[in-house]
C-alpha cells in the first residue's frame, strides 16, 4: 500500500521556506521534480568536463576557479566544487563539494558534502582504493571521506540520474550519494527508514538548518525541527501517520519520488 502526494509535472521544485522571525534568513529543503532541466541556449555553453566516462582510482579534483568537474554522460548532471558567495566569516575563497544540474543556469545544487565546512581554495579531493573520496585541505587535513566503504574500488561514475557512485572489481555498489542526503531527493531517489532530509541555512549557507524531513523506524514520515546547537529532534508538527493506519496492510518503509509524484511505500 502507498501514500500518494501529486506534485506538478511542470515544476522544476518544491521549496519548504521558512522565515524565522528573529533574522532575514531562510531555510530550504528541496524535492527536485524535473528528471532533466534543460535550457536550450544554456546547451550552447562549453563547461570544463574532467571525464564523462567511468572515474578511476587516483583520480582528483582540486578546488579553485574554473576548475574542472565529472560530467554525467548526457551532460546533466556534474560533480566537482562550487564556489561559494564570499562571506566575512570564510578566510578567503570556499568551495562546496557537490553535484548540480550542469544544463541550466542557476547550476542547482542537488547533492553536497560537509555542508558545515566548506574547503578552501586548493583542497583535494582524490578518488582512492581503500577509502573512495578523500577530501583534504591544502595542508593535507581531512575534510570529508564517503564513509562505510567495504571492499576495494573499482572505479566511481557520474550517472545520469544525479547519483554518484564508487563500484567494487564486481560492479557492485560500494557508496552512493542517494545513500547520503542532505536537503534534496531527485527522481528515483528513496528516503529510506532512519534517514532524512535537513534544510539548510540560506541559499549560500550550507550549513545544517532547524527543519527536517524524517523517515522514522516505524514507518510515519514526519516534519520536525532540531533544537540548535544540538541535533536533538523536537515533536513533529506533521506526520503521515502511516505507522497507525489500520487501513494499509503493513507501515511505510519508504518515499520514493518520481517525475511527479512523491510516493510512500
Amino acid at each position: 500500500m502507498q501514500s500518494t502526494v501529486k506534485l506538478s509535472r511542470k515544476a522544476i521544485s518544491c521549496r519548504i521556506k521558512e522565515i524565522d522571525c528573529r533574522s532575514s534568513d531562510q531555510e530550504m529543503l528541496y524535492i527536485v521534480g524535473s528528471r532533466r532541466c534543460r535550457d536550450a541556449q544554456h546547451d550552447k555553453v562549453v563547461h570544463t568536463a574532467q571525464t564523462d566516462g567511468d572515474i578511476t582510482v587516483g583520480s582528483s579534483l582540486t578546488a579553485e576557479k574554473d576548475n574542472t568537474s565529472w560530467i554525467s554522460p548526457s551532460g546533466d548532471f556534474a560533480f566537482g566544487f562550487h564556489q561559494l558567495p564570499a562571506n566575512p566569516n570564510n578566510d578567503g575563497e570556499v568551495f562546496l563539494l557537490s553535484v548540480w544540474y550542469d544544463r541550466i543556469p542557476s547550476r542547482t545544487i542537488v547533492w553536497f558534502a560537509s555542508g558545515d565546512r566548506p574547503a578552501p581554495e586548493n583542497s583535494k579531493l582524490e578518488l582512492s582504493s581503500n577509502l573512495g573520496l578523500v577530501l583534504t585541505d591544502p595542508r593535507g587535513e581531512r575534510l570529508w571521506i564517503s564513509e562505510n566503504i567495504v571492499g576495494i574500488v573499482s572505479h566511481a561514475t557520474m550517472n545520469d540520474m544525479g547519483n554518484f557512485l564508487i563500484l567494487g572489481s564486481n560492479l557492485e555498489k560500494l557508496w552512493e550519494s542517494f545513500e547520503d542526503p542532505h536537503d534534496t531527493l531527485l527522481p528515483s531517489q528513496t528516503l529510506g527508514k532512519k534517514k532524512f532530509l535537513s534544510s539548510r541555512q540560506s541559499e549560500g549557507n550550507f550549513s545544517r538548518g532547524k527543519f527536517q524531513l524524517r523517515m522514522l523506524d516505524s514507518g510515519d514520515l514526519i516534519l520536525n525541527t532540531i533544537y540548535q546547537p544540538s541535533s536533538y529532534a523536537n515533536e513533529p508538527y506533521y506526520s503521515t501517520g502511516t505507522a497507525r493506519d489500520s487501513k494499509m496492510s503493513s507501515p511505510g518503509k519508504e518515499n520514493m519520488f518520481d517525475d511527479s509524484v512523491l510516493h510512500l511505500y
